[in-house]
């Protein structure tokens, strides 16, 4: 029987000095890269996905100086009109718009309880003045 592991040659040839270093440091750079890479995809995933939020969440906000639009009348005219409103003097068409305006627009429907607050204390001060006087 004949042994094959005793006649095996080397067929191996040395490595030139530093080959195996450089061979590690390509080796651990490639690594590095493709740990910057994965958590670059990452963070565009993320930036994405909060874009793609924001967009599909969007809220009808205004900016500096223009005015919002609900029902087809904007903020600033509703805000001017509330007064009339409250006692009812507008016409049924405005009166709607303003009403459908005040279910959309919380900034608005705030100023509307903030009239109605200043009137409602009025009212009290009025009948006060007038209870006490009797």
């Amino acid at each position: 029987m004949h042994d094959n592991n005793s006649q095996q040659t080397n067929d191996w040839d040395l490595c030139p000095p530093g080959t195996l270093a450089s061979l590690s440091t390509r080796l651990v750079q490639s690594r590095r890269r493709g740990k910057i890479f994965k958590v670059t995809m990452i963070v565009a995933a993320v930036v994405v996905a909060i874009g793609a939020g924001r967009l599909f969440l969007q809220t009808n906000e205004a900016g500096p100086g223009q005015a919002m639009m609900y029902a087809g009348i904007s903020c600033n005219d509703v805000q001017a009109q509330l007064p009339e409103w409250k006692k009812g003097q507008l016409d049924e068409s405005t009166a709607a718009r303003i009403d459908e305006h005040l279910k959309s627009c919380d900034a608005c429907a705030a100023k509307a309880r903030a009239l109605q607050a200043r009137r409602n204390r009025a009212a009290g001060k009025l009948v006060a003045a007038i209870t006490s006087r009797q």
